[in-house]
């Protein structure tokens, strides 16, 4: 227990690795690294995992398509008419554009949001040295962009839904995008596309363990084709998009990550 204690201080510690786990099953920790390349990933991460002290085995998967992230997931506290009336201030705030390139101008902009994703553009101006006006353009351009996502992000054990588990499963490629639409009614956290013999990734936040039979079925039902190879339950997270967490999934408010 030590040295995995040890190991998971190790893992947060390093910047390229943005999130991570404590499994019951399978491997011990999860790790969510972010890489440029499958060089740098090898170079870099992988190496440094293999040289802890520890670490008996690593199995690596990536990710080739994101269907569903949790920024999509709700906490089903408002009822349509809330959700459809935030959802209209979205985009006329925030008219999607995928044809915007994000420069090197934009760059301290994006760092600012990772930190802070309510800092505003008389922050940045104020933060950056910037004209208002040049603030507010280059943020606009930042988040019609859609190259990143905002989400509000709360300590899993207040949220109502403690219980956080993952699905491994298998798909033919060709029937993933359907496969995703039918899952995301369900109110997933995460639909994701991976390399491996699992190659759907799934994830729920669920009221309790007594749900976890009846979410997988709901799973099986909406996608008949579906194999479930295993699941696992996560003891406790202890980082999660670079943020540094106390046991009960509230942030200490330190970040860490590249």
């Amino acid at each position: 227990m030590e040295r995995q204690t040890a190991l998971g201080d190790e893992f947060v510690a390093n910047p390229n690795i943005v999130s991570v786990e404590r499994l019951t099953q399978g491997p011990n920790f999860g790790l969510t690294i972010v890489a440029d390349s499958l060089e740098s990933m090898a170079m870099g991460p992988l190496e440094f995992l293999a040289g802890l002290p520890g670490v008996t085995s690593i199995q690596t998967s990536a990710s080739v398509a994101m269907h569903h992230g949790a920024h999509l997931w709700r906490l089903e506290h408002l009822d349509k008419g809330q959700i459809e009336a935030l959802k209209s201030i979205h985009r006329e705030m925030t008219a999607p554009d995928t044809s915007i390139v994000l420069g090197a101008d934009t760059r301290p902009i994006v760092q600012m949001l990772q930190l802070d994703g309510r800092c505003s553009a008389a922050d940045i101006a104020r933060r950056l040295d910037l004209a208002p006006a040049t603030a507010r353009r280059r943020l606009d351009r930042v988040l019609r962009s859609e190259e990143i996502v905002l989400r509000t992000e709360l300590a899993q054990s207040r949220s109502g839904w403690p219980v956080n588990v993952q699905w491994f499963a298998r798909l033919p490629a060709g029937d993933h995008d359907r496969a995703a639409q039918r899952l995301a009614e369900l109110n997933p956290r995460m639909i994701a596309s991976v390399t491996g013999n699992s190659n759907l990734l799934i994830t729920f936040w669920l009221r309790s363990l007594h749900d976890v039979l009846t979410v997988e079925q709901m799973v099986e039902q909406a996608v008949p084709t579906i194999t479930i190879d295993h699941s696992a339950v996560l003891i406790n997270a202890l980082k999660r998009q670079g943020w540094v967490l106390n046991s009960d999934g509230s942030t200490t408010g330190e970040f860490v990550s590249s």
